[in-house]
C-alpha cells in the first residue's frame, strides 16, 4: 500500500523546521548581556507577555548561528516572518506593529549580528503580511515539496491537499496585485 503524505511531513518542510526551533525556545543568551533588557522593554506590548522569552531565545539562536546550518543564508528572513506572525496574531494593538518590529531590530542590532538583519516590510497590513509569508515559506519549501509529491505519487492527506492549495490561491492573489500594480 501507498503511503501519502501527512501532516508528519509538513511538519519536515524547512520553514516548519526552523519555526518548531523558535517557537521552543532555542537559542543561548548566556552570551547576550543584553538579552534581559529587550524582554523588559517588550513588556510593555500588551498581547505578546507570553512569547516574548521565545522571541528574545530566537534572536539569540539566530545571532549565534554559524555558516555550516543549512538556515543561516535566509535566518534573517525566517526571523522576520516568525516574529511578525506572532506579532500580527497576538498584539492588542496591532497598530503597534512597526513600532514593536523597530524596538525588536534596534535591539537586534545589539548582537553584533554578522550580516544585519533588517526589517523586510516596515509598513505593512495583516493581509499582505501573510500573503508575503506564505509565498516566502513556499519559497524555501518548494524542493521538499516537489521531493515528496514525487516520491509519494502525489499522494496526500486533505491536509496536505488544503496545504498546497492555500500556497496555490495565495500565488494567484499576489501575481493579480503584482500585475494590477505594474500596470499603473
Amino acid at each position: 500500500m501507498t503511503r501519502i503524505l501527512q501532516k508528519q511531513d509538513l511538519d519536515k518542510l524547512p520553514s516548519n523546521l526552523i519555526y518548531y526551533k523558535f517557537n521552543n525556545g532555542w537559542g543561548n543568551c548566556s552570551y547576550f548581556d543584553s538579552s534581559e533588557e529587550i524582554k523588559n522593554i517588550l513588556n510593555a506590548y500588551s498581547g505578546i507577555g507570553n512569547y516574548i522569552d521565545n522571541i528574545v531565545n530566537s534572536l539569540c539562536y539566530v545571532s549565534d548561528m554559524n555558516e555550516n546550518n543549512s538556515f543561516y543564508k535566509e535566518r534573517c528572513h525566517f526571523l522576520y516572518y516568525w516574529i511578525g506572525d506572532i506579532l500580527f496574531n497576538n498584539l492588542e494593538d496591532v497598530t503597534s506593529f512597526s513600532n514593536v518590529m523597530n524596538t525588536i531590530y534596534t535591539e537586534l542590532q545589539k548582537f553584533n549580528l554578522e550580516d544585519n538583519c533588517n526589517i523586510i516590510y516596515t509598513d505593512i497590513s495583516k493581509n499582505f503580511f501573510d500573503q508575503r509569508k506564505i509565498i516566502y515559506d513556499y519559497s524555501q519549501n518548494y524542493a521538499t515539496i516537489k521531493q515528496d509529491l514525487r516520491d509519494y505519487g502525489n499522494s496526500c492527506s486533505q491536509e496536505y491537499y488544503d496545504y498546497v492549495g492555500k500556497i496555490v490561491s495565495t500565488y494567484n492573489i499576489v501575481d493579480i496585485n503584482c500585475k494590477s500594480n505594474s500596470d499603473k
